[in-house]
């Protein structure tokens, strides 16, 4: 029985990291994902702006 507690508690512990790693993996991902979203529409905007001058109008 012991035995059973200090395996389960290993499995616990081991899944407790991973998920641990993959919550980190998930953040780095989401900051890269939104860079490659808002950078280049951040970049697009003020061109369309430029583009579409309707007080020069």
């Amino acid at each position: 029985m012991v035995e059973f507690i200090i395996a389960a508690i290993k499995v616990l512990w081991g899944l407790s990291i991973t998920i641990t790693i993959a919550l980190g993996f998930a953040t780095l991902v989401s900051d890269k994902v939104r860079v490659g979203v808002f950078g280049p529409a951040a970049l697009v905007a003020p061109k369309r702006r430029k583009l579409v001058p309707a007080n020069d109008r």
